[in-house]
């Protein structure tokens, strides 16, 4: 991944600082699709845009649809953090108390569950592809 910053130089300077201890250089070939990225055609950006907003409203609706789980909207990205504490102890008829419903969920939907100390925000968050098998 590449990003950049803006901002009073004080603050770049101190992100600087931090950046350069934290992480390596990124590969030549990302340097360039990074300029590229920023130099060439945006014609891309409002339709991927579009699309990327049906796709988040689409699994936000269906996530809520679902008994147990809140999902608030989010305001930006493609991930979504569900709340599934509502299914915490649930079973269907293919798990067991050793295989929680949150278990079935990654094998059964493919999603990734990551325990609260990843987002404390949450108690247990969720990220949900958006390919079908």
């Amino acid at each position: 991944r590449i990003g950049y910053g803006a901002g009073p130089k004080p603050l770049i300077a101190a992100i600087r600082k931090v950046q350069s201890q934290s992480t390596s250089n990124p590969c030549t070939i990302s340097q360039w699709a990074a300029v590229e990225a920023l130099n060439g055609t945006q014609d891309f950006i409002a339709p991927n845009n579009e699309m990327f907003v049906r796709r988040r409203d689409l699994v936000v609706q269906m996530l809520n649809a679902a008994e147990g789980i809140v999902c608030p909207r989010p305001q930006g990205a493609f991930y979504v953090y569900p709340d599934i504490t509502g299914c915490i102890g649930k079973t269907t008829p293919t798990t067991t108390k050793y295989s929680p419903l949150p278990c079935w969920m990654t094998r059964a939907w493919r999603w990734y569950l990551a325990p609260p100390l990843v987002f404390p925000q949450t108690s247990v968050s969720a990220t949900l592809p958006l390919t079908r098998r």
